[in-house]
């Protein structure tokens, strides 16, 4: 199975950050001038046309911060060893969902930042990378840059409806929470729309 540690906010934190993106991606209808050539005169027609947004469940908001790759199943207890005992040494800290907006055109989502306390943050990110790579699973070369995916879109959605909702989150941040665990997520990669599955929440100040 392929494994993952995340930062997974609180529902409530999650929840209003969705909110915020849907009502961010909403469009005002489109003014179309409709011809009648008959009284030489044209009539204004607004019709709304679909948005081709997709507000994202809740289980699928959280922000990746190592991959470990495909980790046989009778490795997973020792994975999970693993990471808890990096975890475990570090304090809890503080964050907030904003301060940057991010759109992933290959997955087609629009991603919120983590601010706050992010080099505590980043302190487990750097542990995680290093340790796990040394018992022998996959390194993940990724940069430090936690983000939450809050909404998805269409391959048809216009670039200036993208641009207008990004423009409408940048200013958004959440209320701040307390992280005190790293989930450890199992991810499908069969299918883009596929569900993770938390495995466990691995405690930090253990």
């Amino acid at each position: 199975m392929y494994l993952t540690a995340a930062l997974v906010p609180p529902d409530r934190i999650t929840a209003a950050a969705r909110d915020a993106a849907v009502a961010a991606s909403e469009r005002l209808p489109r003014l179309r001038l409709t011809e009648r050539w008959d009284d030489v005169v044209s009539v204004p027609s607004f019709l709304p046309s679909p948005t081709p947004w997709e507000a994202l469940p809740l289980d699928r908001m959280d922000a990746e911060l190592a991959r470990f790759g495909y980790v046989a199943p009778d490795e997973v207890a020792t994975m999970r060893r693993i990471v808890a005992g990096l975890i475990a040494p570090h304090d809890a800290f503080t964050v907030s969902l904003g301060g940057s907006v991010r759109v992933d055109h290959v997955r087609r989502l629009v991603l919120l930042g983590v601010q706050g306390e992010t080099d505590r943050l980043e302190t487990v990110f750097d542990a995680l990378h290093a340790s796990v790579h040394r018992a022998g699973f996959a390194r993940d070369r990724r940069r430090f840059r936690p983000m939450v995916p809050v909404l998805s879109f269409g391959p048809h959605l216009r670039l200036g409806e993208l641009v207008r909702t990004v423009e409408a989150l940048e200013g958004y941040v959440s209320d701040p929470w307390s992280v005190t665990s790293i989930g450890l997520v199992h991810r499908e990669l069969s299918s883009r729309d596929a569900r993770p599955t938390e495995l466990d929440r691995l405690p930090l100040s253990a």
